[in-house]
C-alpha cells in the first residue's frame, strides 16, 4: 500500500509540474511545435578600438554566413511584386528584374555582389541590426556578396558592416582590468507554413557541408589589428555559444606600464620632492607645509585627469585607492608639520632645547616621522614597478578571470524584461501623488514576495518528484536484484 501511495503522490506532482511548464502566462498552453535550424558562421573582426569614457567599441566585421536552403531561389522569385488582378504575371519594375537577374545568376553557380535584400525573412540573422547590442551599423555594400550551391543547397552570404557597439566595463581594477568586448548575434526565431517555430543556432564546430575554402572558414572568429592599439593588448578572441544567443567576443587587458609612466611616476616625484623639503638645514615649517600643499594640488591634478579618462563609476578602482593613499600621506604631513610646529617652538619643555646634531629633540622626531613615510611611498612604487615585471602574477591574483566577465555579461544581458499591465501604467497627463508611489512600491513588494513562494514552492516539489523517482528506482533495483538470485 505504501508503493502505490508513493507512485500515486509522484504521478500527480508530475503531472502538476507537466501543467505548470506546459502553460503560459495569463493560462494560455505553450507552443509545442518547435525545431531547430544550425548554421555556420565565420568572423573577422578587424581593428576594434574601445573607447573607455563611453564604454563603446568600434570595429569593422566580414561575417561569412552558410546554412541549408534548398528553396532559397524560390523565396528570392516570390518577393517579386505581382500586378493586381493577374497573379500570374510579374511586375516588370527595376527591383523585380534585379531579383530574377540575381536569381538566375545563383541558379547557375555565379557570386552575386551588393544586393542582400531578397527574401531576408529566409537569413539565419537580421541583417538589418546584426547585433543585439549595436549602436549604430554602415553597411558597406561593395564588399557584400551571395553565392547558392544548388547541389547542396547550401547559401553562403558574406556581410560587410562598420559597427559600434556597447561594451560595458568592469573598472574595478583598473590599471590591471582586462574586457571582454561582446558582438551579441541577433538570431532571427521564424515560423514556418504549418506554425513551428524555428530558432537558428550556431553550430559549435565546422559541418561539413559548409565551404571551407581559406583557412580561416573553419573558425567561428578571428581578429584582424592593421593599427597598434597603444591603450589595450589584444588576447585570442572566442565565441561564447550560450543557451540564448551567440556572443562573438573580443578579450583585451589594459597595459598598466603607461600608467606608471604618464601617472604614478610624476606622482612620485612630485610627493618625494614635498617630502625631501624636510631635510634642508635651514628650513622652516612654513616652507614644509607650502611644499605639502603644492604637492597635494598636483596630485589632485592627476587624480582628476585619471577621472576624465574613465567613465561614471559607482565604485571605486585600484587607482581611486592609490590617489587615496597620497592623499591621506599629505594629511599625514600637514598634521606631523602642525604638531612640530606646536609642540618645538615650546620653550617651556627644557627637552626641546637640547640639541643633537644641530637639531632639537623635537626636530630629529620630525625628520625621522618624515623618513618613514618616504621609505613606504618608495616601497609602494617599487611593488608597482614589479608589476609590470611580473606579469604572470598579476593576471593570477590581481586581474579578473575572462570566464567570470563573459558569464556575468551574458546571466545580465539575457535576462528577462518585466511586464507591464495597462493598469499599472501612469497617465502622463496626471502628475502622481507620493502616495500612489508608495502604494506602487508596495505593490511590487507584495509580487516580488509572491514570486518568491512560488519559486520556493516550485523548488520542493521538484525535490519531491526527483526522491519519488529515486524511491522508486532503488525499489525496481533491489526487486530486479532478488528476481535475480532466486532464479
Amino acid at each position: 500500500m505504501g508503493s502505490e501511495s508513493e507512485v500515486a503522490a509522484a504521478a500527480a506532482l508530475a503531472a502538476k509540474a507537466e501543467v505548470a511548464v506546459a502553460a503560459a502566462p495569463g493560462g494560455k498552453p505553450a507552443k509545442e511545435k518547435k525545431a531547430a535550424a544550425e548554421f555556420w558562421l565565420v568572423a573577422t573582426i578587424q581593428d576594434c578600438k574601445v573607447i573607455t569614457v563611453q564604454e563603446i567599441a568600434s570595429a569593422k566585421c566580414f561575417l561569412k554566413i552558410h546554412w541549408i536552403d534548398t528553396a532559397f531561389l524560390d523565396k528570392i522569385r516570390a518577393e517579386q511584386r505581382k500586378l493586381i488582378g493577374r497573379p500570374d504575371e510579374v511586375a516588370q519594375q527595376t527591383k523585380d528584374l534585379d531579383l530574377e537577374k540575381m536569381a538566375v545568376e545563383l541558379e547557375g553557380g555565379d557570386t552575386v555582389y551588393g544586393m542582400l535584400d531578397a527574401a531576408p525573412d529566409s537569413f539565419p540573422i537580421n541583417i538589418d541590426s546584426i547585433f543585439l547590442n549595436q549602436i549604430s551599423s554602415e553597411r558597406i555594400g561593395g564588399l557584400c556578396w551571395t553565392k547558392y550551391d544548388q547541389e547542396k543547397g547550401v547559401v553562403s552570404v558574406q556581410i560587410v558592416v562598420d559597427v559600434t557597439v556597447h561594451a560595458p566595463m568592469s573598472l574595478q581594477k583598473y590599471p590591471y582590468d582586462r574586457h571582454v568586448i561582446p558582438f551579441c548575434l541577433a538570431t532571427r526565431a521564424t515560423k514556418d507554413a504549418d506554425g513551428t517555430l524555428i530558432k537558428w543556432k550556431l553550430c559549435e564546430k565546422w559541418p561539413n557541408w559548409a565551404p571551407a575554402k581559406y583557412g580561416e572558414d573553419k573558425a567561428i572568429l578571428s581578429e584582424d589589428q592593421t593599427m597598434k592599439d597603444l591603450e589595450y593588448r589584444h588576447k585570442r578572441c572566442f565565441a561564447y555559444l550560450g543557451e540564448k544567443k551567440a556572443i562573438l567576443c573580443v578579450r583585451i587587458e589594459r597595459q598598466p606600464l603607461n600608467f606608471m609612466k604618464r601617472v604614478a611616476l610624476p606622482a612620485f616625484i612630485v610627493v618625494s620632492i614635498a617630502l625631501s623639503v624636510s631635510g634642508i638645514e635651514d628650513s622652516s615649517f612654513q616652507d614644509e607645509y607650502g611644499a605639502a600643499i603644492t604637492s597635494l594640488l598636483t596630485l589632485t591634478v592627476f587624480s582628476y585627469s585619471v577621472q576624465s579618462s574613465l567613465p561614471k563609476l559607482p565604485y571605486l578602482t585600484l587607482a581611486d585607492w592609490y590617489f587615496l593613499l597620497g592623499f591621506f600621506i599629505h594629511l599625514i604631513i600637514v598634521l606631523k608639520i602642525l604638531m612640530a610646529s606646536r609642540f618645538c617652538l615650546d620653550t617651556s619643555d627644557n627637552s626641546n632645547r637640547t640639541f643633537v646634531l644641530g637639531d632639537t629633540v623635537c626636530q630629529e622626531r620630525n625628520h625621522w616621522s618624515t623618513i618613514v613615510l618616504a621609505i613606504f611611498w618608495f616601497l609602494l612604487h617599487v611593488m608597482l614597478t614589479l608589476s609590470t615585471m611580473l606579469p604572470f602574477f598579476v593576471n593570477k591574483h590581481v586581474r579578473v578571470p575572462y570566464k567570470d566577465l563573459i558569464e556575468t555579461y551574458a546571466e545580465e544581458f539575457s535576462s528577462h524584461s518585466l511586464p507591464c499591465n495597462r493598469s499599472e501604467g501612469i497617465d502622463v497627463n496626471a502628475t502622481p501623488l507620493i502616495g500612489d508611489l508608495a502604494e506602487m512600491d508596495m505593490d511590487d513588494h507584495k509580487k516580488n514576495k509572491a514570486q518568491k513562494k512560488r519559486e520556493k514552492k516550485e523548488k520542493k516539489e521538484k525535490k519531491a518528484i526527483e526522491k519519488v523517482k529515486e524511491k522508486l528506482q532503488n525499489k525496481v533495483a533491489r526487486a530486479d536484484h532478488s528476481s535475480a538470485t532466486e532464479e
